[in-house]
């Protein structure tokens, strides 16, 4: 089956180490993947960040640890990676330097869906 049409999920802000975003949930039926791209859209390319990636098979039970979880350099301005259904998953960001903690990271995340959509 043919990937979807590129839907934005969330638009990342001012996430600092102190405070990082969520995202909000995308469901995913069996056998559905969902094709997911972030980009690091900030000013400020000094400061490494941190982006998770976490599950639940109810939205409602909020797990401690993330199913993935990348710690980007500076120079990582976009990672892309696939979700395999059933998960219902979102995301989270955050700066990553422990030396200017206070400073903001900015990312936008959208996705493709592809597969059986019940």
């Amino acid at each position: 089956m043919p990937w979807g049409s590129l839907l934005t999920l969330a638009t990342f802000t001012e996430a600092t180490a102190g405070a990082g975003k969520f995202s909000t949930y995308i469901a995913l039926n069996p056998g559905e993947k969902a094709h997911v791209f972030v980009d690091r859209v900030d000013g400020s390319p000094t400061e490494p960040w941190i982006l998770q990636i976490f599950g639940s098979p109810d939205q409602v039970l909020e797990p401690d640890l993330p199913l993935l979880s990348y710690r980007l350099k500076v120079t990582k301005l976009k990672k892309d990676f696939i979700v395999s259904g059933p998960v219902n998953f979102r995301f989270f960001i955050q700066n990553a330097d422990s030396v200017s903690p206070t400073d903001k990271v900015s990312a936008d995340v959208s996705y493709k869906l592809d597969g059986v959509s019940n």
